[in-house]
């Protein structure tokens, strides 16, 4: 009842939802709705109330609205409005509980109704959506892409420019996963400049296309990109008075300051990331726990990295934080295992998605001394390299070729790659990935006993890991500067006989007198493993019985592989 005591027609309270929508006030919005609905439950109240309550993640009136909408508009007889219904609570069922099963029957609940009729908008959102969910829940670029071509024919004949920049974003972003990296950010940034000068008036639409553009940089390694429109859109949000919607994008933010070795920044970005998250939208938190997860690897906090990579272990940016920290610690077989998982997830036409998997297969089968069963992968690699260009892929494959390299004793070509790695990795300001490549250059240097050399690298490593405060690296770096200085004219006699570098080291440790526990100790791996390698120096040095140990500290001591 109004002041005047006149009772409040329902249309007025939806009128007044509608402009309290347009005015971005989603708690006043969602008032009028109610009041709407209570005068009488129309289904266009109960949309709006559901589409305030999204707003405010209030996830309880999301669905109960939009549920009780859709039935009132199937009463009605009306198929497209029902069909529009059913394509958000399909979204809703990601985005808020993380159900792609009940996604996928909404979606396919709309289809039907849409069956027959002139086409609507309703019919561009649905392929888009469709596309969306072939892209990021079965990694099929394909024909993610066709249905969004689809949604962008059928938007601009209809002039919907909201659904054509969504539509035009997710063809981008499978464009990327594709290979055409050119194509596809011409196209993203397109949708991202249409976003923030106002030409996309709904704000989810306008986040939609902001998501796809900064996680498309994530794959490429397109950092520079990234930070730019991530200045943006934090702007962005703050004037439309939704400042919730850069929890969204502070993941791939804080990826680009890790990047950049501004590692406290990236820590209080991830850790708002999945406070806003848990209560805004708590299935789209996984990606801040892996790259929380990421941060403490590279700080070496191997345990609490471990722990939230199990978390979430689903996820396949988890499944290759595992696989890093396997390999750090020397277990190949475990590293080989996780990345081969991913591999199989993902299908050779998305390239892109697949490069940070090859260049870990490639490491892992390298270090165990195994680079025959390396060489596809590396290839892949290089190519996918070559066709996007940016630095830190290239930089990425120069890493794996220097790797496979060293692994076939290869050392003067190994130096010329892990070069390259050094050098790009600089040029694209990543200090972390620049050290890691420097440490790998240094041990490739000391194998053909260019030791100042090498002893400069891993200086200029350890001054970098305890910058950041990077502790199992650091101690890595030290370990080589003490290889380095009991070096004599022939290095440390690493590469005889075909001994990895992880080989060399448990072999030196062992022939100074450290048992197997100690050594597993030392070098933070479990017994299992330490036996696993000296089983193959055994191998690799030909050495049998109960004297094996005996000759095998014989021929570290003859070649100068022990710790000064």
């Amino acid at each position: 009842m109004s002041a005047s005591g006149r009772v409040e027609p329902p249309s007025d309270a939806l009128a007044a939802g509608r402009d309290a929508l347009r005015r971005r006030d989603w708690a006043a919005a969602l008032d009028h709705f109610a009041r709407a609905a209570a005068l009488e439950e129309t289904p266009e109240a109960l949309e709006g109330l559901a589409e305030a309550a999204w707003y405010l993640g209030d996830e309880s009136q999301v669905f109960d609205g939009r549920e009780r909408a859709y039935r009132l508009y199937l009463q009605r007889g009306d198929r497209q409005a029902a069909a529009r219904v059913a394509v958000n609570l399909a979204n809703d069922c990601i985005d808020f509980r993380g159900q792609p099963a009940v996604a996928s029957g909404w979606m396919e609940r709309a289809r039907r109704l849409l069956e027959g009729l002139d086409p609507s908008p309703e019919q561009v959102w649905l392929a888009t959506w469709d596309a969306h969910q072939r892209l990021m829940l079965a990694n099929d670029a394909a024909a993610a892409r066709a249905r969004a071509r689809e949604a962008l024919r059928i938007a601009r004949e209809l002039r919907i420019t909201d659904a054509e920049m969504v539509a035009l974003a997710v063809e981008g972003l499978a464009a990327i996963c594709e290979g055409h990296v050119a194509d596809g950010m011409r196209s993203l940034d397109e949708a991202a400049a249409a976003a923030l000068a106002g030409e996309v008036t709904d704000l989810g639409a306008a986040v939609s296309v902001f998501c796809y553009l900064v996680d498309a940089c994530d794959r490429v390694r397109d950092f520079d990109r990234a930070a730019q429109w991530c200045d943006r859109v934090r702007t962005w949000g703050e004037r439309m008075g939704w400042p919730e919607v850069f929890g969204a994008c502070r993941p791939h933010y804080a990826v680009v300051l890790m990047w950049r070795g501004a590692w406290e920044e990236a820590e209080r970005q991830l850790q708002a990331s999945t406070v806003e998250l848990l209560a805004f939208r708590p299935p789209m938190a996984v990606e801040a726990k892996v790259r929380l997860a990421e941060l403490r690897w590279r700080q070496g906090r191997w345990d609490e990295a471990e722990a939230l990579f199990r978390e979430v272990e689903h996820d396949n940016l988890s499944q290759l934080g595992r696989a890093e920290l396997a390999l750090d610690r020397g277990d190949v077989a475990t590293a080989e295992n996780l990345v081969e998982r991913v591999l199989r997830r993902i299908p050779p036409e998305d390239r892109i998605e697949r490069a940070p998997a090859l260049e870990l297969k490639v490491r892992a089968l390298a270090d165990a001394g195994r680079p025959e069963d390396a060489a596809l992968a590396l290839q892949e690699l290089q190519d996918i390299a070559d066709c996007v260009r940016t630095d830190p892929l290239r930089a990425s494959a120069s890493l794996a070729a220097g790797a496979f390299e060293a692994a076939r004793g290869a050392y003067t070509a190994a130096i010329a790659c892990f070069e390259d790695a050094v050098d790009l990795y600089q040029r694209a300001g990543a200090a972390f990935e620049g050290a890691r490549a420097r440490i790998r250059l240094a041990r490739a240097l000391l194998r053909l006993g260019r030791v100042e050399a090498a002893t400069q690298e891993a200086e200029a490593a350890l001054r970098v890991f305890r910058r950041l405060s990077a502790a199992h690296e650091a101690a890595s770096a030290e370990r080589l500067l003490r290889e380095a200085g009991g070096a004599g004219p022939e290095g440390t006699g690493t590469g005889a006989a075909g001994l990895t570098s992880r080989e060399a080291e448990i072999l030196a440790l062992a022939a100074a007198g450290r048992s197997n526990r100690e050594i597993a100790d030392e070098l933070v791996l479990s017994v299992r493993t330490v036996e696993r390698h000296i089983s193959n120096i055994y191998a690799k040095l030909g050495v049998t019985g109960p004297t094996a140990r005996a000759a095998a500290v014989a021929f570290a001591l003859r070649h100068g592989i022990v710790p000064s």
